[in-house]
């Protein structure tokens, strides 16, 4: 065995390559100092990499890690932009999204399919090129409460209700922490669905 299992902050103990290592600080197989340890324990393990696939990415960012759990198949491209994005996310990880993603071993396009959102908006989350929505929970990459389209179906009949029964726009909108805004996005989406809504304030045009 030419690994020892350490502990480096991953979910799980990195096999940490004790060969020789390049000037990247990747492994090199002893018997062929020219193929890189872990994508040859990676075959041994899992078979030939897919088609589709060029190189393996490190989940746990330890390039002498060769534990195939820690590894991923990815396109060039795909591990160019990991790369660039884990430098953005700076020296320490700053992103909590970034250091929660890091911990479960998920990609941005995981991240995105666990949330029900594109890798690419996780990618803005990550950083802080668009606001982070407060219903995320970036300790678990989950959400507190429904968020996107499922927030709007659970917010609409609520809308409805409250309105039928008489309130203002905007005490709807303060009873459900939204824009005056969105609810009249909503009474309108009513109106086009057949419902006979007709304005309360006449001092606020829905």
């Amino acid at each position: 065995m030419n690994w020892s299992v350490e502990d480096c902050g991953y979910k799980t103990p990195c096999w940490i390559w004790t060969g020789q290592l390049n000037d990247r600080g990747y492994g090199l197989a002893t018997k062929a100092t020219s193929r890189l340890a872990h994508r040859l324990v990676w075959i041994e393990h899992n078979g030939p990499l897919p088609n589709w696939a060029s190189e393996l990415d490190h989940l746990c960012r330890v390039r002498a890690c060769v534990n195939p759990d820690h590894l991923e198949p990815v396109t060039h491209k795909e591990n160019m932009v990991r790369g660039y994005l884990d430098k953005l996310a700076g020296p320490n990880g700053d992103s909590p999204i970034y250091q929660a993603r890091r911990r479960l071993g998920l990609s941005q396009n995981d991240a995105g399919r666990r949330l029900g959102v594109s890798g690419s908006m996780v990618g803005l989350w990550e950083r802080g090129r668009y606001p982070t929505p407060d219903a995320l929970d970036t300790e678990t990459l989950s959400w507190r409460r429904p968020y996107g389209q499922a927030a709007v179906k659970a917010r609409r009949p609520k809308v409805r209700t409250m309105y039928e029964a008489g309130m203002q726009v905007a005490a709807i909108a303060k009873a459900l922490g939204v824009s005056r805004g969105t609810v009249a996005t909503d009474i309108k989406w009513w109106r086009q669905h057949g419902l006979s809504l007709p304005p309360r304030n006449p001092a606020f045009q829905e």
